[in-house]
């Protein structure tokens, strides 16, 4: 994240050409100024700025974000103790949650076939998140790796 630069202008957040601001109960995706439409926009999903941007606006716009504490202590705690450096975090994206779970389960596949995933085990389950307000959505899975 050290690499990317935003610029935050009242509740716009901008990431390169891309922007996002909340307007009423709707997101308002900007690239280079001008409304994008967004529906079953494929090349919107496979541009990593964009979706780095909604991640970060769609997390600094909660309303209350969870301590530590409160993150342990429910879904996503894990059986398994590992250190962050050997966590290993697989994300799919999608229009809709079956979509991203397909994409994770495709990405899952591809690391097992290039040697990323040998000798880890999973940490828990998949963890699947709304992002903008339902306007796609992401699939995780991570494991710890030796």
């Amino acid at each position: 994240m050290a690499n990317y630069e935003f610029r935050l202008q009242g509740n716009k957040l901008s990431l390169g050409s891309y922007s996002i601001q909340k307007v009423g109960d709707k997101y308002i995706i900007l690239l280079n100024n001008k409304i994008v439409d967004v529906k079953n926009n494929s090349k919107l999903l496979s541009d990593i700025n964009f979706v780095i941007l909604s991640i970060v606006y769609d997390e600094l716009s909660k309303t209350k974000l969870a301590s530590y504490d409160e993150f342990i202590t429910t879904e996503h705690e894990s059986r398994y103790a590992c250190p962050w450096w050997k966590t290993h975090t697989i994300t799919g994206i999608g229009w809709t949650s079956g979509g991203a779970k397909a994409d994770l389960f495709n990405a899952t596949i591809q690391d097992a076939n290039d040697g990323d995933l040998h000798g880890c085990t999973s940490l828990g389950g998949v963890e699947i998140n709304s992002r903008l307000g339902g306007l796609y959505f992401t699939a995780t899975q991570s494991f710890c790796c030796p």
